[in-house]
């Protein structure tokens, strides 16, 4: 744990809005007898947008971060066998494991570059207002939220300053406008594609980052995560 598993939605012949395949994940993995149930901003998962796979069917990947969100996946995709979409149904495959990782293996990394891949539209707020060159310690900010509410491995707080050693280059990142899908009514917000490179020059401040790079795979980075923002890769460590 953390997993990353694929959910083949075999009834449907193209990608969905994210507003639908959120909350029927939402509704899946929160029934009200999951202990995250009632606490919006503690949840140990993350739903990517649908996509269509290479085979030519539909999937959603769900990212779980602790084993009662692995159970409940399952346990949900077994009961129901299948998903409401908008006006639609669709029937589920069961999880296919894409990538997983232990915490332990994680907290013992020791690198100090690293390559993320955005490969969704991904976007920054600081306080109130939206940012297209974050430091680092926006970036790490989900990571590291989600280490400390669902690890059980303890690692060393970031401090306010530790971003400062850490350089990055955007020049393989794209700006675009996107728009959140309805019901929102934002204009369209500017976001990132592409890749960021980061590189720690302390050790003791790499010592910390590198697991949380690391997380990002599972967790994502920046703003509205929960409709598929924001989704990320670690492509290259060392």
């Amino acid at each position: 744990m953390p997993a990353t598993y694929l959910i083949p939605l075999l009834d449907i012949t193209e990608p969905v809005n994210p507003t639908y395949s959120r909350a029927a994940f939402t509704s899946l993995m929160d029934d009200g007898r999951a202990e995250w149930s009632h606490k919006p901003d503690a949840k140990p998962y993350t739903i990517s947008q649908a996509f269509l796979d290479e085979d030519g069917w539909v999937g959603i990947e769900v990212s779980v971060l602790t084993d009662a969100a692995e159970e409940q996946l399952f346990e949900g995709v077994a009961r129901s066998g299948q998903l409401r979409l908008g006006r639609n149904f669709t029937r589920v495959a069961t999880p296919l494991l894409q990538e997983s990782a232990a915490w332990e293996e994680l907290a013992s990394l020791r690198q100090r570059r690293w390559t993320i891949e955005l490969f969704t539209p991904t976007t920054f707020r600081h306080r109130s207002d939206r940012i297209l060159a974050p430091h680092a310690g926006i970036i790490l900010r989900a990571a590291a939220e989600a280490w400390q509410l669902f690890s059980p491995v303890e690692l060393e707080p970031l401090a306010h300053d530790d971003a400062h050693a850490i350089s990055i280059d955007s020049s393989g990142a794209t700006q675009i406008k996107v728009s959140l899908p309805p019901p929102s009514r934002l204009r369209k917000i500017p976001s990132l594609v592409g890749t960021l490179s980061f590189e720690c020059h302390d050790e003791a401040v790499a010592a910390k980052v590198a697991p949380l790079f690391n997380l990002m795979s599972f967790t994502g980075v920046g703003s509205h995560r929960n409709l598929g923002f924001g989704l990320t890769r670690l492509i290259s460590a060392e």
